[in-house]
């Protein structure tokens, strides 16, 4: 039993989502949490109930590997992109795609609706980061494309005020583009970047790269804060998240464990040894004590 004070992380398996046919790419709570969605080398997304471990449907239309998934707030809607170039719009009911969306030349790695679920970005292998109008009528070619990475974007994402967009590279620089200003910020970290995270308060940015570091920067000032390091990041995607109090920040390892480390005290607090090879894909249910993991081992699970 937890001691008075201290929130409990997860450490105990309570589902193991099985189905997909190849390494999974991506896992992703709904909004609320009260489902899951994952995506696969396999080409197919599934939808899950996470909390009894139930196959609820499958959504089959990529011509390649699913590895980025993002759910509206409505839950009726999700986006995916892959290894085929393309997003798509899923009716989550029917399981059928509302719209295929073409601008990229290369994988798409990244997707993320903006608060209002109107406008969606994407980031690409082909170093581009592409805006999306959803309330454009039948208009599937992207409103606008920044071509400012001079590497893969491994990651876009939208600040909940609204007032950036964030794109981390594969060539080691956090761009933040200030929509109200209209003006660019480049922050060169200098080790190939493949994941990044804001903190719920939208104060601090962590950025995980390829060599073994996850970095907690100011927003702002991009002063640097805290450095986190025990896990294994050399070559892969792995993914860094914080859990739904902001206490712990956590990632993947290729050697299948996920590291959960105090934000504060910068130390390895907890791991939890999730898959046979590398976690590609982790995220923390937004108010439970609840992880799910995703692993090139086939499997998705569900920590509680």
């Amino acid at each position: 039993m937890p001691l008075p004070g201290i929130v409990p992380l997860p450490s105990k398996v309570a589902h193991t989502l099985k189905g997909h046919e190849g390494p999974v790419l991506c896992c992703r709570f709904s909004s609320g949490g009260r489902y899951a969605l994952t995506g696969s080398q396999d080409r197919n997304v599934r939808l899950w109930n996470p909390h009894n471990g139930a196959f609820i449907k499958e959504y089959a239309g990529h011509a390649n590997g699913v590895h980025d998934i993002c759910v509206v707030k409505e839950n009726d809607k999700f986006a995916s992109g892959g290894a085929d170039k393309l997003v798509w719009l899923w009716d989550v009911e029917k399981g059928k795609p509302i719209r295929k969306f073409r601008g990229h030349q290369d994988q798409v790695n990244s997707l993320a609706f903006n608060k209002e679920d109107s406008l969606l970005i994407t980031g690409s292998n082909d170093r581009m980061v592409c805006l999306w109008d959803l309330r454009a009528d039948r208009k599937d070619t992207p409103t606008q494309v920044i071509t400012d990475a001079k590497d893969s974007v491994s990651k876009v994402l939208f600040t909940d005020d609204m007032s950036c967009i964030y794109s981390a590279s594969v060539d080691g620089c956090i761009r933040e583009y200030d929509l109200r200003k209209g003006q660019l910020r480049v922050d060169h970290v200098g080790h190939a970047l493949v994941d990044l995270a804001v903190t719920r308060d939208s104060n601090c940015l962590l950025a995980g790269s390829l060599d073994s570091t996850l970095r907690l920067f100011e927003r702002g000032s991009a002063e640097l804060l805290a450095s986190y390091t025990g896990h294994t990041n050399t070559a892969n995607k792995t993914e860094c998240i914080l859990t739904n109090t902001d206490a712990h920040v956590l990632t993947g390892s290729e050697d299948g464990q996920v590291i959960f480390y105090d934000l504060v005290e910068e130390k390895q607090v907890h791991s939890i040894q999730a898959h046979k090879g590398c976690v590609a894909s982790i995220d923390y249910h937004p108010q439970q004590v609840c992880l799910l993991t995703a692993g090139v081992d086939w499997v998705c699970k569900v920590w509680k």
